[in-house]
């Protein structure tokens, strides 16, 4: 997604008048304060903002702004379509500067109804992050903690979803039902699912469009073995998973956790996260063009509180999928804080 600097102006069959502007107007101004967006300047009917709006959109280049377009920011929370002057197109290429991180806690199969607490906690202790804030409980615990952080800016996902919208699949999920639960994002391709379950790459493309379908962002996981790190085949396998798990299109996030590092305590050095995370930003770029310096490409692997500054001053590295330390408020929080800081 681009970066604009627009002007909303109500919604095409109201005209610049009409009577849902003043909502449109008041919800963009609460959520670009609630997600740092940033300034909002009120000019008579007018809302003049920086929001990211779709793929279908991204390609404005110089000759087109000031030009009229209809645009729809679901990263903001609106659903109302509004005139969207172009005032400024941000070029992809300052995007990566300008991005929201993304501090992303995934529960796995852990937590009962009790462990809402953590999150009361969490969201009292960061009431307004600078970093985007995401919690992946287990599928009974989403509608429970959707309400529990109902009103506040904490994002939640899934952990899987299928491929198909609906259907005779025994105890498996839609994509539609984690949205109806509360989600905007979903966790797909994690290391656990594809050695437990045996999911590979084409069965991970197929839930990452159904999940784009029904409104959710796939955070796509990939990551190699001890095995094949020892062997010299980091970058051959993330690479084949990245070319083979990826849509082309729509807003999504990359995960890069090393399956050894995942639950081990150890973590990859420094430099070896570097090399990693330039050479994914290198490949979606040729995979998808200018589109991917917009991507968010997060490190997983045993990020806690000691390591989450260290890992965050890394170039290309837009956050984190944290596992065991997103069970505690404390920890997580300490995670959040020290990527609102990088």
């Amino acid at each position: 997604m681009a970066a604009l600097a627009t002007s909303a102006k109500g919604p095409p069959d109201k005209g610049s008048g009409g009577a849902l502007i003043g909502p449109i107007a008041a919800a963009l101004k609460r959520k670009a304060r609630e997600i740092g967006l940033g300034a909002m300047v009120r000019k008579g009917m007018n809302m003049t903002a920086v929001v990211r709006v779709p793929d279908t959109l991204w390609r404005i280049g110089e000759e087109k702004e000031g030009k009229t377009r209809y645009g729809r920011s679901r990263q903001i929370g609106l659903h109302h379509h509004w005139h969207c002057r172009i005032i400024r197109a941000i070029p992809a290429r300052t995007w990566e500067e300008t991005m929201q991180k993304l501090a992303a806690g995934n529960w796995k199969m852990n937590g009962l109804a009790a462990s809402l607490g953590e999150v009361q906690a969490l969201l009292a202790a960061h009431p307004a992050p600078v970093c985007e804030m995401l919690l992946c409980p287990p599928a009974t615990l989403l509608a429970q903690m959707n309400w529990a952080a109902r009103g506040s800016n904490l994002r939640l996902g899934g952990q899987d979803c299928h491929p198909d919208a609906a259907g005779a699949h025994t105890g498996d999920i839609s994509a539609a039902m984690l949205k109806d639960a509360g989600a905007t994002y979903v966790v797909l391709g994690h290391s656990e699912r594809r050695a437990d379950h045996g999911e590979g790459d084409a069965l991970i493309l197929a839930k990452a469009k159904a999940a784009l379908t029904a409104g959710l962002t796939p955070i796509i996981c990939i990551g190699e073995t001890e095995a094949q790190r020892d062997r010299g085949q980091t970058l051959d396998v993330i690479g084949t998973q990245l070319d083979g798990s990826t849509p082309k299109g729509g807003d999504l996030v990359i995960a890069y956790e090393p399956v050894w590092a995942i639950g081990t305590g150890r973590t990859p050095t420094i430099a070896q996260i570097a090399e990693v995370h330039a050479f994914l930003r290198a490949r979606l770029t040729a995979l998808i063009g200018p589109r991917a310096a917009g991507i968010r490409i997060l490190y997983g692997g045993s990020v806690k509180p000691s390591n989450a500054a260290e890992i965050f001053a890394v170039p290309h590295v837009d956050g984190a999928l944290v596992g065991g330390a997103s069970l505690k408020a404390a920890d997580f929080g300490a995670i959040v804080a020290a990527l609102s800081a990088a």
